[in-house]
């Protein structure tokens, strides 16, 4: 008997549009069965008034209250919502909580704010979806640069792994609201939009200067909407020349002409030039062999890896996280043999005790990145390491990792030795109970691990696991 289908849905809402798909499942592969997409002026109202407008407000409630009607026609309902995302830019609006309260309380469904680590999450499965597209990428210093609505992030790529990333105060319509009191247009617009972000391009330049950079991919709303008109070629002589034509001929348009032309919206079109100039100086910034602009929908694509990221499916992403944490801890100088040794131990000791602690993959994922920067905190000093561990892994970043997640391996790290967690600690009593709960198990068990190595001499090669009763 051949099953029925199943249906997810996901939606997001962004810096300039509300949008939300709907796939089919089937066994092998998702089918999208519908895309809709609205204009929202978001990110406009945050970066020039500091606030979400209620106008804009009540614009989104509206268009949620038509998407869930179309599904419905699907014979679905909320309960197949399995995502309900909103830009990170939300947390600069000082009236956020409103936003989310209304919208959860016109539609039932609680939406969930993207933060810096679930965004370079979603820009590094943007660049593995497509790296058959641009092979080239798996070779060699690649530098994937997002140009944001009010950040620039940048991923380093070394034979296609992620080595370092870093974000950038610098975004499209933030550069936008900074000069719309200037009144330029033409080629003396993109001249002021080079001097506003000049600081922060060079210091992306400062960055990543040890390197040389072979390939570079860029990825962004508004560069993927007009990538089509910017020429086929990869390499970096050909695509630069086409990509300063069609800024140039952007540049002499009237807006009224760019929407229409490029169809846009006239709530976002103000952060087109910036987009696109700031892209063009980045390409100049670096010498390059090759340069990649996906040609796929920009805001699709985000809203296919949704679920993947915040459901932490991607097992792939699992290996990019352990190896953003192992150069944490070479930062730091901690003892890889010592680390790996504890590792060894506390996999068996979460493995052998499954059923007691009813904990999942993922949350191994956490227990092993905490084992390997437990103890980084020695490299301040080594009296009181594991505060030292907890201050400094809460206040670095580990690639893929958003920051309850960062935050609960700091708390791990911390309670690896000498006091475990106290109503005391603000840190810990701020997480969600369930959060608290994982956090005094994993300790637990990095505790065991540790103290079996506690002369860091790699003496003990298995550990066996057996329980009585109530003991263990």
């Amino acid at each position: 008997m051949q099953k029925s289908p199943t249906y997810s849905v996901s939606i997001h809402l962004g810096a300039s549009s509300l949008s939300l798909i709907v796939y089919e499942k089937t066994p092998t592969k998702e089918i999208e069965i519908d895309y809709l997409e609205q204009a929202i002026p978001l990110a406009k109202d945050i970066f020039q008034h500091g606030t979400v407008k209620r106008d804009t407000i009540e614009r989104a409630v509206t268009i949620l209250e038509r998407y869930l009607l179309n599904i419905s026609e699907y014979g679905l309902t909320i309960e197949d919502v399995k995502v309900a995302a909103v830009s990170n830019i939300v947390n600069e609006a000082k009236n956020k909580q409103i936003l989310l309260n209304r919208l959860t309380i016109a539609s039932n469904i609680k939406f969930v704010i993207l933060d810096n680590g679930s965004m370079t999450r979603l820009i590094y499965q943007k660049i593995r979806r497509r790296q058959e597209e641009a092979p080239f990428t798996n070779t060699g210093i690649t530098l994937a640069i997002h140009v944001g609505p009010g950040n620039t992030r940048v991923l380093m790529l070394n034979e296609g792994k992620v080595e370092r990333f870093t974000t950038y105060r610098m975004g499209c319509h933030r550069t936008a609201a900074s000069l719309r009191k200037t009144y330029t247009s033409g080629n003396d617009y993109l001249q002021m939009i080079r001097t506003h972000c000049e600081a922060s391009i060079d210091s992306i330049k400062y960055d990543y200067r040890k390197k040389k950079i072979d390939n570079i991919i860029l990825i962004g709303y508004e560069l993927q909407l007009v990538s089509r008109l910017l020429g086929d070629s990869d390499i970096f002589n050909e695509r630069i020349t086409s990509y300063s034509e069609f800024i140039s001929l952007a540049a002499g348009l009237t807006e009224e002409e760019r929407v229409e032309r490029f169809q846009l919206d006239y709530h976002s079109e103000d952060a087109f030039l910036p987009a696109l100039q700031i892209n063009y100086t980045l390409l100049h910034a670096f010498n390059v062999e090759r340069v990649w602009i996906p040609k796929t929908q920009y805001e699709k694509g985000l809203l296919s890896d949704l679920d993947i990221i915040l459901s932490n499916k991607e097992r792939k992403l699992e290996g990019e996280i352990l190896h953003s944490a192992r150069l944490l801890a070479q930062k730091y100088e901690a003892d890889p043999y010592h680390y790996e040794q504890v590792r060894m131990l506390v996999e068996s000791l979460f493995e052998q005790m499954k059923d007691l602690h009813g904990l999942d993959e993922w949350q191994l994922l956490l227990l092993q990145v905490a084992t390997i920067v437990h103890e980084i905190g020695g490299y301040v000093s080594s009296s009181m390491h594991h505060k030292h561990s907890y201050y400094l892994v809460k206040n670095s970043e580990i690639f893929g990792l958003n920051t309850t997640h960062q935050r609960m391996i700091a708390l791990i790290a911390r309670y690896h030795r000498q006091s475990p967690p106290k109503p005391t600690h603000k840190d810990f009593t701020s997480l969600p109970q369930e959060d608290q709960i994982t956090v005094s198990k994993l300790s637990a068990l990095l505790r065991i691990a540790d103290a079996l190595d506690t002369a860091q001499q790699q003496r003990i090669k298995k550990v066996l696991v057996k329980q009585d009763g109530d003991s263990i």
